[in-house]
């Protein structure tokens, strides 16, 4: 008799989603203005050393310290999503937050650590402390969060699971990094990034709420770049095109079955030419259309936070529906090489 193959796991299911963004405070705000065109980038109160005003995005209600900023976003996004939790649901529930990689210039000191306590502070209620877990990851941070979220609903360790992901690189030292490096977009470096700040959730299911819309996460995928932005050797976009195949063999479906890409491109060549080197090396038949959506055109660069923008503009397009079609992925890739993409599909 033949071993039993095993299957992919079972999908799971996106629930609320909460953003608070340059666009937007909150996630309907966010994503409409994202599906309008809507941007905020805009003359930031920095310049550069030939006094040249530099271009980002902020979210204007915010004004608060550096290191204050990102309890105030994150704090801000989760009171949308929970809006009318009750402590039970809240103790029963893990958390996931998504934060910069360790050593990134300009990211606040050991904010690791007095993250979760400042947050419970301006929140006003206590998160359990034993489900709480910090992902270091950068613009990979949320989806990593999702991996582990889906072995937690599997074991039924827990009932639901809020990832969120936090960012803001409108700050003096972050953008004089960005520039010292030529990563900023200006005009004498037209190959860069806009720096941005957001904070963007998503509750995650184990089982669908029975409603049409549900939109249910049926793959997961990552993989690592062995030349990550500034390496010498150029991008062959392995890492970003093992991450694809190993989502879609989850999901059990094939490149050409996608209808949409919804990628954290940032407006560096490099990101964009990985990404449709994945399609020159998935992609084996014609398509009409195969739309790339980003939201760095409307908020920026939001690092650690752009996950869940993503899988909110996902997940709200689906719903709404106004996406290119059923199945969408969303990719993401920090600068470090790590790569990871998620597919995301309508119906139960």
């Amino acid at each position: 008799m033949s071993a039993r193959v095993p299957g992919p796991p079972s999908s799971i299911y996106v629930g609320r989603v909460a953003m608070i963004t340059p666009v937007g405070l909150t996630a309907p705000a966010s994503c409409a203005a994202m599906r309008a065109g809507i941007s905020r980038l805009q003359d930031l109160t920095i310049f550069h050393p030939d006094r040249e005003p530099l271009i980002g995005a902020y979210v204007e209600a915010a004004d608060f310290a550096d290191a204050e900023i990102h309890v105030h976003l994150l704090a801000s996004c989760l009171q949308e999503l929970t809006a009318d939790w009750q402590v039970d649901r809240i103790a029963e529930s893990g958390w996931f937050f998504g934060l910069s990689e360790p050593g990134r210039v300009g990211r606040p000191a050991r904010i690791d650590r007095w993250l979760v306590p400042e947050l419970e502070r301006r929140l006003g209620w206590s998160l359990p402390p034993n489900r709480v877990w910090i992902v270091q990851a950068g613009r990979t941070s949320v989806l990593r969060a999702v991996a582990a979220a889906r072995k937690l609903l599997a074991e039924r360790a827990v009932r639901r699971c809020v990832i969120a992901g936090v960012e803001s690189d409108v700050d003096e030292t972050s953008v004089a990094e960005l520039y010292k490096t030529r990563r900023l977009k200006t005009t004498e470096n037209p190959d860069g990034l806009y720096p941005g700040e957001a904070a963007a959730a998503v509750e995650i299911l184990s089982s669908p709420s029975g409603s049409a819309a549900d939109v249910r996460i049926t793959g997961l995928g990552f993989g690592m770049e062995p030349h990550p932005i500034g390496a010498v050797q150029p991008c062959r976009a392995d890492g970003l095109t093992a991450a694809v195949r190993s989502a879609l063999a989850e999901a059990r479906l094939d490149f050409a079955d996608l209808d949409g890409r919804i990628s954290d491109v940032t407006g560096e060549q490099y990101y964009f030419r990985e990404a449709g080197l994945v399609v020159s090396r998935l992609l084996r038949q014609h398509k009409d259309g195969f739309p790339l959506w980003h939201s760095a055109d409307a908020i920026g660069d939001v690092g650690a936070a752009v996950g869940a923008v993503l899988l909110g503009v996902a997940a709200t397009a689906l719903q709404k529906g106004y996406a290119p079609g059923p199945n969408l992925i969303c990719q993401t890739g920090a600068d470090s090489g790590t790569r990871a993409v998620a597919i995301v599909q309508a119906g139960a």
